[in-house]
């Protein structure tokens, strides 16, 4: 028998996954105010007084979060990574990225279907509204010219964290 159609529902068509920009914050800098977790995961407050702001490439960034539970102690983390290319860095760009690394850093990480993460705080492991024990740390930073006259000139950049709750929605 040959198939003749194939029904495909267009619910998930136009989907939009991914991340769009992080607004990121140094804990060095202050300005970090009122941050709060509901119970319902909501989160509330200003990251910081002296935001950066990184985009990346449409269809390039992701966050993934994944939780593990160390059975018999009761204490449930997440890990948090969000990796996502950055197009035409100039060399002040570059600073600007160099400048976040051996930083404690928190972010509010923005999803190209309009929803925020708080990311780099949580109320369980922090000890004050400006201090954490588990900050997001830039952790890679890869420059790349690519190979051929089409590629484009960029830094790929991967951020971790590791939180005791899942990162708040604004």
């Amino acid at each position: 028998m040959a198939l003749v159609g194939l029904a495909v529902s267009g619910n998930d068509h136009f989907a939009k996954g991914g991340v769009k920009k992080m607004e990121i914050a140094s804990y060095a800098e202050g300005g970090q105010s009122s941050l709060a977790i509901s119970a319902s995961g909501a989160a509330s407050g200003t990251i910081g007084s002296s935001i950066k702001t990184v985009e990346f490439k449409k269809e390039t960034a992701n966050m993934q979060v994944t939780a593990s539970n160390d059975f018999g102690k009761g204490l449930t983390t997440f890990e948090i990574v969000i990796e996502g290319y950055v197009p035409d860095v100039t060399k002040e760009r570059l600073v600007e990225l160099q400048s976040m690394v051996n930083t404690p850093l928190i972010a509010r990480v923005y999803t190209w279907d309009g929803a925020s993460y708080l990311v780099g705080w949580d109320a369980i492991s922090s000890e004050s509204n400006s201090k954490t024990r588990f900050p997001m740390e830039l952790t890679s930073a890869v420059a790349n010219t690519g190979s051929s006259l089409a590629d484009e000139n960029g830094v790929t950049l991967t951020f971790t964290c590791m939180q005791a709750e899942a990162p708040g929605v604004f």
